[in-house]
């Protein structure tokens, strides 16, 4: 069931297939969090040894 929503004038809405990460911005921003958190887990154990 689809419900209208209503937005402003100058937004447009894209529909987006069921399951798709590479165009939300939220798993590209998870994704890069993950990188960087790697990166200094990596860095902090090559520290100790």
């Amino acid at each position: 069931m689809t419900k209208a929503i209503r937005c402003f004038s100058n937004v447009t809405l894209l529909p987006l297939p069921p399951y798709s990460p590479e165009l939300n911005p939220v798993e590209q921003l998870w994704q890069q969090i993950k990188q960087r958190f790697c990166l200094i887990l990596h860095s902090k154990i090559m520290m100790i040894y």
